[in-house]
């Protein structure tokens, strides 16, 4: 990726500052972790991280979040990783109500939100 280095904006350093940014969040998540991600999500994260490199931070699983109950969670730890819109936020109320029955898994959600400037009325 030599491309990224080139130009006016470092883009190489960009990644790795969002990457250092994003396994600090992870990693102050003690123990595996299933990760639930809001799909349109996935595309953007891409360009930071891959599959391996969270594998080395203890994420055992990644989900798409959609509503109804989820697979079995094969981790300690569940973490949705999502925008804050209210159809996210009760698909997430739902999936809780059904794994209050597992006592073993924590959970822990991380709101994605992009900065742009205020609206003007």
């Amino acid at each position: 990726m030599s491309h990224l280095n080139a130009g006016r904006l470092n883009l190489a350093s960009l990644r790795d500052v969002s990457r250092y940014d994003l396994f600090a969040l992870i990693d102050g998540i003690e123990g595996t972790k299933s990760m639930i991600w809001d799909s349109k999500l996935v595309g953007p994260f891409g360009l930071i991280s891959d599959y391996g490199l969270l594998k080395e931070h203890k994420i055992v699983q990644m989900l798409e979040l959609r509503a109804g109950n989820l697979p079995s969670i094969n981790a300690q730890n569940l973490v949705y990783f999502m925008r804050p819109e209210l159809p996210f936020i009760d698909i997430v109320a739902g999936n809780c109500t059904f794994l209050m029955l597992m006592p073993l898994i924590s959970f822990f959600t991380l709101l994605y939100y992009r900065k742009h400037s205020p609206r003007k009325w």
